[in-house]
């Protein structure tokens, strides 16, 4: 996560990234309620406007297809940041979640949301997926299943900042029952956030600088 440590202290930053980062950070408190959080949201924004985080593009490349990936839980929300900066923040409607996936292929996370993964699942799981999803979930895949990946153009919209996504993992309770725990992730330095067209864009993607997924949860 963006921290201090990137400039010194806050009191270090000239009048116009003070500004920044204050605006940034009351903004962030609105959506957060949690200085560490909104601290980190502060600092993003202050790397972005001295161009060190992934700013939007007009720019579109293909989405490449993704491969085999596993499901990491439901993905509620989301946040990223544009210039000059803004927060833009991403909140879906109770049983409107998608899954978010990991695909360690691309190291992206990525969602559909006009896309259904199929409840009916093949007992024949590679070898590899069930590696990764015991590594994130501590227990065996129900199955697999296949699904079309929409062929479409993503485009950079900013820095990504936070997701919060809803899983079961570390309990034997498979699926997405309403006792799971929701947990929140801040990116690190240098991950951008990726969409594809629409108003509830057809592909959501995160990749870049170290992001990966561990026992521990999503890091970078």
């Amino acid at each position: 996560m963006p921290t201090e440590r990137n400039y010194g202290s806050k009191k270090k930053l000239s009048p116009q990234k003070r500004a920044i980062w204050d605006q940034t950070y009351q903004s962030a408190m609105n959506i957060y309620s949690d200085k560490k959080y909104a601290e980190g949201t502060a600092w993003r924004a202050v790397r972005l406007a001295d161009g060190n985080e992934p700013k939007a593009a007009r720019r579109g490349v293909r989405l490449p297809n993704p491969g085999d990936t596993i499901i990491l839980g439901k993905l509620l929300e989301f946040a990223y940041i544009t210039d000059p900066p803004n927060i833009q923040f991403v909140k879906f409607k109770a049983g409107t979640e998608p899954d978010l996936l990991w695909s360690r292929a691309h190291k992206m996370l990525v969602a559909f949301p006009h896309a259904a993964i199929p409840q009916a699942r093949t007992k024949n799981v590679p070898q590899n997926l069930v590696q990764e999803y015991v590594r994130w979930s501590q227990r065996r895949p129900r199955g697999a299943a296949q699904f079309d990946v929409p062929v479409t153009t993503i485009s950079p919209a900013g820095a990504a900042d936070t997701v919060v996504y809803r899983s079961s993992k570390w309990t034997n309770t498979p699926g997405d029952p309403p006792g799971a725990q929701e947990y929140i992730h801040q990116f690190s330095n240098g991950v951008a956030f990726e969409k594809g067209p629409g108003r509830l864009p057809n592909a959501i993607v995160f990749r870049g600088g170290k992001l990966d997924v561990l026992p521990a949860g999503i890091v970078n």
